[in-house]
């Protein structure tokens, strides 16, 4: 019956709706390949898989247009997708934005509170400076947005002295060319408390949203010159960031030398912008201070010591030391700061970390007694003494922590990623490290939340003076050291060698 109502269908021309049966022919599927699914996998699984196999036909993300082979391009950053890039990597000095190489926060720009950079104010974020100078190889200094507190007078110093560390500057012109402004800073603060040079402690001590004390810097003479030279755009940023611009008559103080009795000073009025005039050290005039930065800020960090940026990650004078052993010269999220280094030596082999603050007051102890130790009967001598470790060792060897308590109080410190042993009470050579490098060692302590040295910081070291006497820091004497009684209670601010 199904056969007869077939035959039927089809009639007798043997014909299936208009084809004939004998033409119908089954035709062979395309390849993956020949309908372009070529690739194993794709980029970032962006990409459509062949219905009939397991190759895919892959599609570049849309950000990936990059060949970085442009100007300033040295290359691409990441994997690529088809030979391009997101983004690409830059000469030094220069930074990958709006897709090109640009240059990272150019002078006249707005600096804010992250250290990224702007030429106009922007939401969520808060102006700190304005950039007046940039070095060419990464590093720029930016000036504050008014003077401290809105223009107070300081003296640059209340001594009329020669501070020989630093270079004399005779002329406008030369002293123009001298940006070094952090280095000369720390150069007058190793002369002198704020008492003795007040102008460039009070920009040492400035702080501003996202920066700390120690980050700012008196201006050097060559800094007044480029804001002089480049007056229009840095003043339209003041304006938008409400900074307060420099006139002819806002006398602002320098951190370079002109002679024994005088430094150089702001005068718009003057060629270079700058001025010494009748001014004297010990004449009242503004400060108004600077801070450094680096364009590329997640790998390099600002070494006031050069006024240069430098490979961060390195444990140098001054660099945060973490729990896990790693140093930064800023502080780090998700680690913790257990110290700073403060002591480095030449070859750059051996280093001593302190603790970041004072674990009690304990006397020396063995009064009377010599401990076996070398007695250092000069400060001089004795600063260059850095056996922290080999010292309370020997200390330990005379008795317990009732004889010795402390040396035995640094051996019992503990801190997440040490433990009982690692510590150590620093020789008095230490001290004189962090007196010679107050400013870089202090602003390191400040970053990680620390206890700064000052001149009334009395901590014990493992140095011996005497069988009644021991070293200890006192940073209003020469090397930062004085001979005590052992008897006496005094801090004690252990140290870790690495």
């Amino acid at each position: 019956m199904i056969s007869t109502m077939l035959m039927s269908a089809m009639g007798v021309s043997g014909v299936v709706g208009n084809v004939w049966a004998a033409d119908v022919q089954c035709l062979k599927t395309p390849s993956c390949e020949e309908l372009g699914y070529t690739e194993v996998a794709c980029f970032q699984n962006n990409g459509v898989k062949c219905p009939y196999g397991d190759k895919y036909f892959c599609v570049c993300p849309t950000n990936y247009k990059f060949t970085c082979t442009g100007e300033n391009q040295t290359g691409g950053v990441g994997d690529n997708c088809d030979g391009k890039y997101a983004s690409c990597s830059c000469s030094s000095g220069l930074m990958w934005g709006d897709g090109a190489c640009v240059e990272h926060c150019p002078v006249g720009s707005i600096l804010f509170d992250d250290f990224t950079c702007s030429d106009d104010v922007a939401s969520g974020k808060t102006p700190i400076g304005v950039v007046v100078y940039k070095d060419g190889k990464g590093a720029g200094q930016a000036l504050a947005l008014n003077w401290v507190e809105n223009k107070t007078s300081y003296y640059w110093s209340t001594e009329n002295i020669d501070i020989t560390s630093l270079t004399n500057y005779a002329t406008a012109d030369k002293a123009s060319q001298d940006f070094f402004s952090c280095s000369n800073s720390q150069k007058i603060m190793a002369q002198g408390n704020s008492t003795k040079y007040p102008a460039v402690w009070a920009a040492y001590n400035y702080t501003t949203t996202g920066t700390s004390v120690g980050q700012w810097c008196l201006p050097s003479a060559g800094i007044i010159t480029e804001y002089y030279n480049n007056q229009d755009i840095i003043n339209t940023a003041f304006s938008r960031a409400n900074g307060a611009a420099f006139t002819n008559t806002t006398y602002t103080w320098s951190s370079t030398e002109a002679m024994s009795n005088k430094a150089w000073l702001s005068s718009f009025g003057a060629n270079y912008g700058l001025t010494y005039g009748s001014m004297e050290k010990d004449y009242g005039r503004h400060v108004r201070p600077v801070v450094g930065f680096c364009n590329d800020a997640e790998n390099y960090v600002y070494d006031q010591a050069t006024d240069s940026c430098v490979k961060d990650n390195i444990c140098r004078l001054g660099s945060i030391f973490y729990s896990d052993m790693t140093c930064s010269m800023r502080l780090k999220d998700g680690k913790t700061p257990i110290g700073v280094v403060v002591y480095v030596d030449e070859n750059g082999a051996n280093a001593q970390v302190m603790a970041l603050k004072s674990i009690g007051s304990y006397e020396w102890g063995g009064y009377g007694t010599d401990s076996g130790l070398t007695n250092y009967t000069s400060a001089s001598a004795a600063s260059q003494d850095y056996a922290s470790c080999e010292n309370s060792k020997k200390i330990r060897a005379q008795g317990n922590s009732s004889t010795y308590p402390a040396v035995w109080a640094a051996y019992n410190y503990t801190t997440t990623g040490t433990k009982a042993g690692d510590w150590c009470l620093p020789a008095a050579g230490i001290f004189t490290s962090i007196y010679n490098n107050q400013s870089t060692i202090n602003t390191g302590f400040s970053r990680a939340g620390g206890t700064q040295f000052t001149s009334s910081t009395y901590a014990w070291s493992s140095s011996e003076y005497s069988s009644n006497d021991a070293w200890r820091s006192y940073f209003y004497s020469s090397y930062g050291l004085y001979g005590s009684y052992k008897r006496y209670d005094f801090e004690v601010r252990p140290v870790l060698a690495f």
